[in-house]
């Protein structure tokens, strides 16, 4: 019986790129062939070091579909250009070649702009469309919060007590179908693909869950079941080896969304998890856990200091090594219960626990991960240091260094939305969104103290 020769799709979302940036374009090959095959692929019409595919080789089956994925990355100072991109797919034995083209404007950029800091996390689409949503909440609560605003220090890392980290940047790069780990420097330059997971295992979203070591040698990254980080597992990598991954620790539920720590001799990862158990007890809700490289993850302690919301909307390193390589190091505050300021906090217990909203006393607390013994280390802010001015935007930009939060943290993704009757983890984007803009502009608010003061209406 005859077959079809084998034919290469290539799309993207956009078709331009600027010297210095990315662009990811996912090439689909079709065999319509009796007997399964390897493909050899290869991309034309660019400086090869702009291009990565990944995988290289398709091994596509019977009458089956493969996908790849080209990341063009030119580099700062590549002069403007239409290219034209041809990425073939060589066949094994018998089976035919296939082509495919894409076309690219690439534009150069000057020297002022590519010389801006990109240390901050650039947002998403979605973000996008989440944050405009949530202005749209804005007028109707800010007055709300205007009477109980407050404002506090920030909560600062001692930097003479905290372990160094990598000047290497990681992120994440998706096309819905594929999610790439990319390694740049800290200027932007010299990218490069790490590796390569399935998106709906990688989410974008754990992007603040990478962690490189202070070496950068090796690479901490999180994959899960779903976007609320249920069965999810800590994977090391070694970044001159990408290719072979080990795991560190699995979680099936309550990993907590703190960026990993490395220790200073690089060899282990704090990590915090989630104890529904303890939060049903009203207890400590978070856990310490220390995972080795080439061990086992272990929990070192649940010191009652450890509060999930003295994580929230942090813009420092909330967790971090001592330089000693003995204890870890975090920030936290003492918080007084308000009788007006109450609200419902997922537990499993149905219990009603009291939502807090004074900001307090920062504190910074030094967990020994042997003994599990807790020291409260100095610290030179108290309460009644001078508020922080408003966050003023760049001249020539805007300041986009919102706190983040997710609408799927443990904490809320269950509770129940007063106006509407469902979750925040399922329909609570707006709340979620206008939380993290009234944060941003001084309000110490939680989507779930949001939706407790929203009301029914």
């Amino acid at each position: 019986m005859a077959t079809s020769p084998p034919t290469l799709t290539l799309s993207a979302d956009q078709s331009e790129v600027k010297a210095g940036g990315t662009i990811l374009l996912t090439a689909v090959l079709t065999h319509d062939s009796p007997e399964p095959a390897e493909y050899a692929l290869s991309v034309r019409g660019v400086d090869a070091a702009w291009a990565t595919l990944l995988p290289p080789t398709l091994s596509v089956a019977a009458g089956g579909q493969a996908t790849a994925t080209l990341l063009l990355a030119p580099p700062v100072g590549a002069p403007a250009a239409d290219l034209v991109l041809t990425v073939r797919a060589a066949g094994d034995g018998a089976n035919a070649a296939a082509e495919a083209r894409f076309s690219v404007r690439l534009t150069s950029t000057t020297a002022a702009a590519t010389g801006k800091s990109r240390a901050k996390r650039r947002l998403g689409w979605q973000q996008f469309a989440l944050i405009a949503v949530g202005v749209l909440l804005i007028a109707g609560t800010v007055g709300i919060f205007a009477v109980r605003r407050r404002h506090v220090a920030p909560v600062p890392q001692r930097t003479a007590e905290c372990a160094s980290e990598s000047t290497k940047v990681v992120d994440l790069y998706s096309d819905d179908a594929t999610t790439a780990i990319r390694i740049s420097d800290g200027d932007a330059s010299d990218v490069r693909i790490l590796r390569a997971e399935p998106a709906d295992t990688l989410s974008p979203l754990f992007s603040s869950l990478l962690s490189l070591s202070p070496d950068g040698t090796h690479l901490v990254y999180v994959t899960a079941g779903n976007e609320a980080l249920d069965n999810a597992h800590l994977w090391s990598l070694d970044v001159a080896n990408p290719a072979q991954r080990q795991e560190l620790a699995s979680v099936p539920r309550g990993l907590w969304l703190v960026r990993p720590s490395w220790s200073p001799d690089n060899k282990q990862i704090a990590f915090l998890r989630f104890n529904d158990q303890q939060a049903a007890a009203s207890q400590s809700q978070l856990e310490l856990w220390v995972a080795e490289i080439g061990g086992q993850a272990r929990k070192v302690a649940a010191p009652p200091e450890l509060r999930p919301d003295g994580f929230y909307g942090s813009t420092t390193q909330p967790l971090c090594w001592a330089q000693d390589n003995q204890s870890v190091i975090f920030a936290s505050v003492t918080r007084t219960s308000s009788p007006t300021d109450q609200g419902t906090r997922a537990t499993g217990s149905g219990q009603t626990s009291a939502v807090t909203t004074d900001p307090g006393v920062p504190r910074q607390i030094a967990v020994d991960i042997h003994s599990g013994a807790t020291e409260e280390l100095a610290f030179p802010l108290t309460a009644s240091d001078a508020a922080p001015a408003a966050p003023a935007a760049p001249a020539g930009g805007v300041n986009c260094g919102l706190p983040v939060f997710s609408q799927n943290d443990p904490a809320w993704r269950s509770v129940i939305m007063q106006s509407s009757g469902d979750t925040i983890g399922r329909f609570g984007c707006a709340v979620t969104a206008t939380a993290m803009l009234l944060n941003y502009y001084g309000a110490i608010v939680t989507p779930v103290q949001l939706n407790t003061c929203l009301g029914a209406k």
